[in-house]
């Protein structure tokens, strides 16, 4: 199998972590430069990998981008944007993990990927991704039912609802030919009245250390059905995000997510 260079943005977050200690599942796999804030990397232009001296510095521009290498981003969405614009200026692939990314942010990434390859997931796992398959058959399949979003994420994290989420309820509002933003209901308190039909409820819950719980309720007269996935551990992640790395490599250009990824291995 062809050599994959990668350079990690937010090499030193949790997700930036994980994708460094998967790297020994994906031999094929070279870390070539890392990225993360000048306060974490606390003066160092170097980190050890896996034995290895690799560059490291606060921005793309920084670091040397060998021709198609593919950046890795688990950051934040200002750290994205600079991205890619660097990206499609230098010709190097991006994979896109980071969330809270606005519909400007989204744009921008599309607009890159007219000149270079992108691959954009808020969820980089397997089984999320069949998740929101079963997901949008249900919601085509059980039109009257209600539904309602769960997800659960640890203390630390900044944005809600979660990019998951997110990715559930439109895949139930595709279904159904609405849009989300006309549907969606961020939470419940005090006299809201009766649940309107095509609402799609989302809620988010905080605490300790949880990785990512999502739970999915279709809500009918006389029974319900509860979708639930549970994310034991960050690897899970950080192994689609080199999976998706190495099905980018490839590719020249074009918009792509985790599905094209499934797709291909199929």
């Amino acid at each position: 199998m062809p050599s994959v260079e990668i350079i990690v943005s937010g090499a030193l977050g949790r997700m930036g972590t994980a994708i460094l200690q998967a790297l020994e599942f994906f031999p094929e796999i070279q870390v070539v430069g890392l990225i993360d804030s000048v306060e974490k990397l606390a003066g160092q232009r170097s980190l050890c990998v896996a034995g290895k001296d690799v560059p490291a510095a606060p921005h793309l521009a920084e670091l040397n981008v060998p021709s198609g290498c593919v950046i890795v981003d688990f950051s934040n969405p200002i750290v994205t944007r600079e991205l890619a614009r660097l990206c499609a200026e230098k010709g190097a692939k991006l994979v896109v993990g980071t969330t809270g990314l606005s519909d400007s942010d989204q744009a921008l990434l599309y607009e890159a990927s007219q000149t270079t390859a992108v691959l954009v997931s808020s969820n980089m796992s397997t089984g999320v991704q069949v998740l929101l398959t079963v997901v949008e058959e249900l919601a085509r399949r059980l039109p009257d039912f209600d539904i309602e979003i769960v997800e659960m994420h640890h203390r630390r994290k900044k944005d809600a609802p979660s990019g998951t989420a997110l990715m559930l309820a439109d895949a139930a509002a595709r279904a159904r030919d609405i849009k989300l933003s006309e549907v969606a209901r961020h939470g419940r308190h005090g006299l809201v009245g009766e649940r309107k039909n095509e609402e799609i409820g989302l809620h988010a819950v905080r605490g300790g250390d949880i990785v990512g719980e999502h739970i999915v309720v279709f809500a009918g007269e006389g029974e319900h059905l509860e979708l639930r996935h549970s994310a034991h551990s960050r690897l899970t992640f950080a192994m689609g995000a080199l999976r998706a790395a190495r099905f980018l490599a490839d590719k020249p250009r074009g918009f792509f997510t985790m599905r094209d990824v499934i797709a291909a291995a199929q």
